[in-house]
């Protein structure tokens, strides 16, 4: 079986071609997340934290951790890497990223970084989701959560526990 082709690569393929991009944004709804999270009161502060680099940062440090985990403990499934994120890529791009980014341009004006973290985030759960028979997933895929109902995630508050940030 391909690794990018897993079930839960393939099942999360097809929830992704089934949200309902950003028509919850500016609203706070319940969300079911293994970490706290707080919803952002406007746009504005929206567009303010997901443009932090501490917010790339912290997201760039969740990737590392998954690479470094296959790179150590699967080293025969870590060469597939850059296969598996081709597909991810072509997945977003074709079939996530025409839908999305015309509400995302809506709802978030005049963030470019938006755009980008949305990629991202969604490279980042499919990647999970390809190797989550090595490592359940541990990060990317709970944000999931954020974007099936209708929101954005925009950034992680590191006071405490740690909190995301979403719009």
């Amino acid at each position: 079986m391909n690794v990018d082709m897993t079930p839960q690569f393939a099942r999360l393929c097809e929830l992704l071609r089934r949200v309902a991009w950003f028509s919850n944004v500016g609203r706070s709804t319940p969300l079911i997340l293994p970490f706290p999270y707080r919803f952002v009161a406007s746009a504005s502060v929206a567009k303010r934290e997901i443009e932090r680099p501490e917010w790339e940062d912290w997201t760039l440090e969740r990737r590392n951790d998954l690479t470094t985990f296959l790179h150590d403990r699967f080293p025969n499934r870590d060469a597939d890497w850059n296969r598996i994120a081709k597909s991810t890529r072509e997945v977003i791009e074709n079939d996530i990223a025409p839908v999305a980014l015309p509400v995302l341009v809506k709802a978030l004006p005049g963030s470019a970084v938006a755009a980008d973290a949305m990629r991202w985030d969604l490279a980042g759960a499919l990647m999970e989701a390809a190797y989550a028979a090595c490592q359940p997933p541990l990060f990317f895929t709970h944000l999931i959560v954020a974007y099936e109902a209708g929101h954005l995630p925009v950034g992680w508050d590191e006071d405490g526990e740690g909190t995301l940030l979403v719009y």
